[in-house]
């Protein structure tokens, strides 16, 4: 009687933790730069939020450069999983580091009929935070889908759909696994890259003068061009190039009549945010060399090479493709020992180029 009472119990519990056995998921985590380490944490953190709800994750993952649908559907036959997750990205950096800017493509599939459940993309950056966020990611498709902690809730199962045989594991020789249709695992979606490369901006302006120099000039006209390299690797907007322009001054009433021009040249460098959104704000500086040339009417032209610095701020929109409008504010100083002339320059700004 102790044996029959012992059977019928275990035959319960056998059958009680068959029924609860939760659905298992399947990995697939791959991108460019091929930064193993990376992959890695992505999974682990993958795994946390998968556990969260009520999936098995089959370890370890898939990891790997290019992994494509066949690899991916072999395993899922072999492992006998229930869902696939894939993780594709695509960021910055050289060898198998990446660095900087990175757009994940994350999607989750179920695997008994290849019905892609969810996808979604993320724009980012690498930084210590950034598994987080692809887990978060993982985490809104998982319950969106309806994964409820056991097994997914849906109120009529779709059709079958028939595909090639896959071979599975199996005791008796000859026996395949049931039909498994995988939908094509594409790369991820080519990034923009608008952040790098050379750009060139025009700028015109009023030239606003302030100090001693007013009592001698009314006002200028501004006209100058940048050409700038931005490499896209910091989220610092860094770039750099030279600055090349002339001034033309205006002299008060009370003084003789003449021609007077400041023609400037020397490197520029610019510190802002992400040239890689539609706008961008940033803060620039230049300094070089200032030939200032001065032609008295009906006299003789004289000319005078002295420094110059100038910085101040920009702010550029993305009107179309690879042209940018925008605002430039300076303060320029030429250092010349007997009248030192400066000024403020509000110019507007076409620029042509990332």
């Amino acid at each position: 009687m102790k044996f029959v009472f012992r059977l019928c119990l275990y035959l319960l519990l056998t059958v009680s933790a068959v029924a609860q056995s939760p659905e298992s998921v399947l990995q697939a985590v791959s991108g460019t730069p091929a930064d193993v380490d990376l992959m890695n944490v992505i999974a682990g953190s993958a795994r946390v939020e998968l556990f969260r709800a009520g999936l098995d994750d089959q370890s370890p993952p898939l990891l790997g450069r290019g992994l494509d649908t066949a690899a991916i559907r072999a395993e899922a036959v072999v492992r006998g999983v229930d869902y696939v997750v894939t993780i594709l990205f695509t960021g910055d950096g050289t060898g198998a580091s990446a660095e900087g800017d990175i757009t994940f493509d994350v999607s989750l599939y179920r695997v008994s009929d290849g019905t892609l459940l969810g996808s979604t993309t993320i724009d980012t950056f690498v930084d210590l935070t950034l598994d987080s966020r692809v887990a978060r990611a993982v985490r809104g498709l998982v319950f969106d889908a309806g994964i409820n902690g056991e097994r997914i809730v849906r109120e009529d199962p779709p059709p079958v759909e028939e595909g090639p045989e896959v071979a599975g594991p199996s005791d008796s020789p000859g026996v395949t696994a049931a039909p498994v249709v995988m939908p094509q695992v594409s790369a991820p979606r080519p990034r923009e890259e608008p952040g790098k490369g050379i750009g060139v901006a025009a700028h015109g302006a009023p030239f606003l003068l302030v100090g001693d120099a007013s009592d001698t000039f009314q006002y200028g006209a501004n006209g100058f061009l940048t050409a700038t390299y931005r490499p896209g690797f910091s989220r610092l907007g860094f770039e750099a190039g030279l600055r090349t322009g002339a001034i033309r001054l205006f002299p008060n009433e009370n003084i003789s009549p003449g021609e007077a021009y400041l023609v400037i040249a020397g490197p520029e460098i610019g510190l802002g945010t992400v040239y890689r959104k539609p706008a961008r704000v940033a803060l620039r500086f230049s300094g070089g060399v200032s030939v200032i040339t001065v032609r008295p009417e009906g006299g003789e032209l004289l000319a005078k090479a002295v420094p110059y610095a100038a910085g101040g701020i920009e702010a550029l929109v993305s009107v179309w493709k690879s042209i940018s409008v925008g605002i430039h504010a300076d303060y320029v100083i030429i250092f010349e020992e007997q009248l030192p002339v400066m000024g403020l320059s509000p110019a507007v700004v076409v620029r042509l180029g990332p």
